[in-house]
């Protein structure tokens, strides 16, 4: 939409960030080039980067990128393949909960880099590395343009559209955030099943037959 590069809110600017960014890594030399910003239906991954890396249970939107945040923080980089295509039918959705879901896996991811930085074993992510998108989303203006986002939208619908209200929605954010340090628990158990699927065969079996 035109007022995606008019406005100065970042959630109303999302559209422009991520276009800004394919263009960006679309620009550089190369069929192959380190990226900030990945598809889910057409992502390759290696065996050794599924065995370390789990998708995190708390994020149910955007779990693409968050993937890519979680590979850096242990390790792991994502490279765009100019070649490989695909075409993005998305569902209808309600525009005040998508918004609301945006918000939240925002704050709660934001949070999650703020974590990592202060364990020992994972990456430091400089913001830098993930911008245009999602990177300019984790700066300190994030909160308060959430609310101003989830305001306008509330004025522009009515308070009938939202299952929260705006400063709700901001504080069931920031409660999920507080999470945030859960998902390195998870890691550790997610590396222990992944091996123990790796080396037993009764197990091994069973899933094959299950799921092949």
């Amino acid at each position: 939409p035109e007022s995606a590069r008019s406005t100065e809110n970042l959630f109303g600017r999302k559209h422009a960030l991520q276009n800004d960014s394919y263009d960006l890594f679309d620009s550089r030399a190369g069929r192959v080039v380190e990226t900030s910003i990945v598809l889910g239906g057409n992502m390759v991954f290696s065996r050794e980067l599924f065995e370390a890396v789990p998708f995190d249970p708390l994020v149910t939107r955007g779990e693409d990128i968050d993937y890519l945040i979680n590979s850096k923080i242990l390790g792991f980089n994502w490279m765009l393949d100019k070649e490989l295509k695909i075409y993005h039918y998305p569902p209808p959705c309600n525009p005040s909960h998508k918004l609301q879901e945006d918000i939240i896996r925002f704050v709660y991811e934001k949070r999650k880099i703020e974590v990592a930085s202060e364990l020992e074993g994972t990456e430091k992510i400089r913001m830098e590395e993930l911008k245009p998108y999602p990177g300019e989303f984790f700066t300190d203006r994030l909160e308060d343009d959430a609310l101003s986002a989830l305001r306008a939208r509330e004025n522009l619908t009515g308070a009938e559209a939202f299952y929260l209200s705006p400063e709700q929605t901001l504080q069931k954010a920031r409660d999920r955030a507080d999470k945030a340090p859960d998902y390195f628990s998870f890691v550790d158990r997610w590396r222990n099943t992944v091996e123990k699927l790796g080396t037993d065969q009764v197990l091994k079996e069973y899933l094959q037959k299950r799921f092949l």
